[in-house]
Parts: C-alpha cells; sequence; structure tokens
C-alpha cells in the first residue's frame, strides 16, 4: 500500500502572500491544524496553528501578516508513491502527526495524517507510528 492510497486528496491550500487571518479562518472552517502554502501547485511550505500562536500573536502581528512570516521554514513531506510503513517510520522520525503529499514533479496531491493511517491503512501501523512519535527525542 503507498500512500497515495490513503492520503486525503484535493487538499486547499492558500498562497505565501494570504494573510494569515485568512490562514487561520480557512483552518476554523475544515478542522484542520495544518494548512500548505503552495504557488502554481507546488508546495512552498505549511502554517500550523502553533506556528500561528508563536509567530503571529506572540510577536503582536496582525491578521494581515502575510502567510509567509508565519510558516514553518523547514518543510517535510511525503511522496505519493512510498510505501505505507516507510510513510509511517518518516513520520515517526521527524515526529509529526500529519505531512504533505506530493507527487515526484513536487506538485501538491494531498496530505497525509494519523487519522488516514489509523482509518484506511490499519491500527498497528497508526499505533507505531504514534508510539514512535510521542516517544521522547
Amino acid at each position: 500500500m503507498q500512500v497515495k492510497d490513503i492520503m486525503t486528496p484535493n487538499v486547499d491550500y492558500l498562497g505565501p502572500n494570504s494573510p494569515v487571518g485568512d490562514v487561520a479562518r480557512t483552518m476554523r472552517e475544515q478542522g484542520i491544524g495544518m494548512l500548505p502554502l503552495a504557488e502554481d501547485d507546488k508546495l512552498v511550505g505549511i502554517v500550523t496553528d502553533r506556528d500561528l500562536t508563536v509567530r503571529v500573536l506572540a510577536e503582536n502581528k496582525g491578521a494581515d501578516t502575510p502567510a509567509r512570516e508565519a510558516m514553518s521554514e523547514e518543510v517535510f513531506y511525503l511522496f505519493d508513491d512510498v510505501a505505507l510503513d516507510e510513510a509511517v517510520r518518516n513520520m515517526a522520525d521527524m515526529k509529526v502527526r500529519r505531512l504533505p503529499v506530493v507527487d515526484r514533479n513536487k506538485t501538491l496531491v494531498g496530505v497525509v495524517s494519523l487519522g488516514d493511517i489509523a482509518s484506511k491503512g490499519g491500527n498497528e501501523a497508526a499505533g507505531e507510528a504514534l508510539e514512535r512519535i510521542s516517544r521522547a527525542a
């Protein structure tokens, strides 16, 4: 089984120049904690709810702040053709619960989360990933 078999496809994204207020509203409306940022369908970054807290609110920046000022500088992602067990290992090693998914042209094609792994890839894989993610570094 590959990542593309279990990922959430066709995810919404915003551009890196979008105001963080739009990012926060999108996250609230969709009930998500991470939003990819892309230009021409190419992944350029992500913004998490934590990024909004520590890079915008804690710095007294406004809702009109460009998303690129809040985005994580180092973007982790998975290729859509990676085997599920390798994806679980990568997520565990990076200690992340969700990752953007790109094709080999680095076009954003989806997002994979522990929830996707649990519901479509099997509880054993999700349990292994969660255990390793939660383990102290």
